[in-house]
């Protein structure tokens, strides 16, 4: 959605390169997420390093997308409260991940995270520009 209905297409100073690139951040970040889910719940892994890496990977992603608002329409820049929201609920995830590092909760708790925040941001960011997109 973010690349299709969201970006401002007529920028008379942006060439678009930057656009290019952050699909790299969001692939390495679908990937470690993906390897993270993957080998949590073997006992040979480290749960404490497979924590680690299941949110940096979701924190690449966020910053991938973070970074592409940049191009949006006006309507849907993004307010400091919702990277504020956004950095805040992801933090609180990590760390009760990490003090909780057992497979069923770092499951639910990195599940309950990125719902809350993709909650936060239709319900309280993107709400005001849902009549102009055309899908």
């Amino acid at each position: 959605m973010q690349f299709d209905y969201l970006i401002q297409e007529d920028q008379p100073h942006a060439t678009g390169n930057a656009l290019i690139y952050l699909h790299y951040a969001i692939i390495f970040g679908i990937s470690l997420v993906t390897a993270s889910l993957k080998i949590i719940h073997e006992k040979e892994a480290d749960s404490l390093f497979t924590v680690c890496c299941l949110f940096a990977g979701i924190a690449l992603i966020y910053l991938g997308l973070l970074v592409a608002t940049r191009y949006n329409q006006k309507i849907f820049t993004l307010k400091r409260a919702t990277v504020i929201f956004f950095t805040s609920v992801t933090l609180i995830g990590f760390f009760i991940c990490i003090w909780l590092h057992y497979f069923p909760v770092v499951i639910m708790t990195s599940f309950f995270v990125v719902t809350i925040n993709v909650i936060y941001l239709v319900k309280f960011s993107l709400s005001k520009g849902q009549k102009k997109i055309n899908v």
